[in-house]
């Protein structure tokens, strides 16, 4: 599904974050807590125009239901991305969106993509939403 028309600049999506929301199945990150998730997208939303990837009870987020592929496209579109370290995430780090600001959750590993990939691993959402705060998202 499209993502609705105040996110439609000039025929191409328009967001600000892109939110890779799927639930961690294999074990990278065990303080994982899908209801924190869903509150801070939900306070993002507040203030930002968000898509998800995932069905989301957040309020004001857009849901866009498409293949990993144009998650990979729609990441270079965006100014921020946050999301689980499953599949779908590692289809936004393409040569065209390297220097986007990335939250990642992912523990007790860390993910490093050389010095103009700017990525903060985090081991929960709380850590995700402090450095947003500190970064002036929230």
């Amino acid at each position: 599904f499209p993502p609705p028309p105040q996110c439609w600049v000039n025929g191409v999506p328009s967001f600000d974050i892109l939110v890779v929301n799927a639930q961690p199945t294999s074990g990278q990150c065990p303080q994982f807590n899908n209801i924190q998730l869903n509150d801070l997208i939900g306070k993002l939303a507040d203030k930002w125009r968000v898509i998800c990837t995932n069905p989301t009870t957040a309020r004001n987020a857009f849901q866009i239901n498409t293949s990993i592929v144009r998650i990979g496209a729609l990441s270079t579109s965006c100014k921020l991305i946050i999301g689980v370290s499953t599949g779908p995430i590692y289809l936004t780090f393409n040569e065209a969106n390297k220097t986007i600001v990335r939250h990642i959750l992912l523990s007790p590993m860390r993910l490093d993509y050389g010095p103009e990939t700017p990525i903060r691993t985090h081991a929960d959402v709380e850590s995700v939403e402090r450095a947003l705060v500190e970064e002036g998202w929230l």
